[in-house]
This record gives structure tokens, sequence and C-alpha cells, in this order.
């Protein structure tokens, strides 16, 4: 009885020492799976930033207003494309992909107000009656 319950102890005492440098030997697999998650709000950060630069080229009147609403519509709908994938890609069930639908409807609607704030605003010298 002896024996086995040293065997069993040294067994344990084996694995606590080994298991670390074990799992610490696959750091590939832990670097691809933090990269890949990583890769998606660069793309997503990336849209975004293309949007802006899109917003300010149209502020700026380098863009006109029939293309920019084009353009935009194109970087919108290539955000939904990728926030699909991404709600497909991570097992989160249906309230992922409630989340992932607010904040395309959250965005939608900040670009609609940046878009109606950009009107022109006539000019208050201007007679309104002549």
């Amino acid at each position: 009885m002896a024996i086995l319950f040293s065997v069993v102890l040294i067994v344990l005492s084996a694995c606590v020492v080994v298991y670390p440098f074990l799992r610490r030997r696959n750091p590939a697999a832990d670097d691809g799976v933090t990269q890949d998650a990583g890769a998606p709000d660069r793309e997503m950060g990336s849209l975004l930033e293309d949007m802006r630069i899109l917003r300010l080229d149209h502020l700026s009147g380098n863009i006109p207003d029939g293309l920019y609403q084009e353009q935009l519509q194109a970087y919108r709908l290539q955000a939904a494309i990728h926030l699909r994938r991404q709600a497909q890609a991570q097992p989160g069930g249906a309230d992922r992909e409630l989340e992932q639908e607010v904040l395309i409807l959250r965005l939608s609607s900040q670009v609609q107000d940046l878009v109606e704030s950009e009107e022109p605003i006539s000019d208050s010298d201007e007679d309104p009656e002549t």
C-alpha cells in the first residue's frame, strides 16, 4: 500500500512540474487565437477610419453628394458583412447577433446625424423676402 501511494505521489509531482512546460511549449496556438480576435477589430477600425475620411473629403468639397452617398452605403454594407461574419464565427447565440445589429443601427444613425448636420447653412445677411 505504501508503494502504491508513493507511486501516485511521484506521478502527481511529475505532472505538476511538467505541465507548465508542455502548456508553454505551443505558444503559436495561443498567439493565433489572439491575432484572429484582433484582426476583425482592425478591419472594423479601418472601415470606420475610411468612413471618417470620406466624410471629411465630402465636407471639404472634394466628393460630390451622389458619390458620397454611394460610397458611404458601400462602407455600411462592408461593415454589416464584417459584423455578420464575426457573429457567425463566434459561438454566442442570439444575444451576440442582437448586439451586432444594435451596433450597426447605432453606427448608421450616427452617420445619418453627421450627414444631416452637414447641410449648408444659409447666409443670414440675405433678405429672404427679396
